[in-house]
């Protein structure tokens, strides 16, 4: 009996139906979707996933509840209010990557905060569309080119 779980065990391994986590196996959790998120805008919640994507938040040193749960209020360095996101608070985060266009579609961004990290490339200029951003702090990261003129 014994060999045959472990055989299952062993082929869902393999399958990747499950994760094995210091000595235990869990079901591998489903895929994360903007379809199952309800405070924020699909547009709002794509914008986040890119951002999360493109500046490598895997790796991030505190990335708790990102792409994990579908209330982006409880994802780490996010504040959202009336159904909005108002801010991104990620500061000496570990961050690396780019910064991506779509963040021009959190319209009530009102703050963005990204210093000391290692984010590179240039900084997007549809940033400067964003007309509620009061407070950009991206110092010491390792931006490429000239601050864009809309900013």
């Amino acid at each position: 009996m014994k060999q045959v779980f472990r055989l299952l065990i062993l082929t869902a391994l393999l399958l990747n139906l499950i994760i094995p986590t210091r000595g235990h196996s869990v079901l591998a959790q489903k895929s994360f979707s903007c379809g199952d998120v309800s405070e924020i805008s699909q547009l709002e919640c794509e914008a986040l996933v890119m951002f999360y994507n493109s500046t490598n938040g895997s790796e991030w040193t505190t990335n708790t509840n990102w792409l994990v749960t579908n209330t982006p209020s409880n994802w780490h360095g996010v504040v959202i209010d009336t159904g909005h996101v108002l801010s991104l608070n990620l500061p000496n985060n570990g961050m690396t990557g780019t910064l991506p266009p779509q963040l021009a579609n959190l319209t009530n961004l009102a703050s963005f905060f990204i210093q000391y990290n290692q984010v590179s490339g240039s900084i997007p200029s549809v940033i400067g569309n964003l007309t509620r951003l009061e407070y950009v702090w991206l110092y010491n990261n390792q931006f490429t080119g000239s601050i864009p003129a809309e900013l």
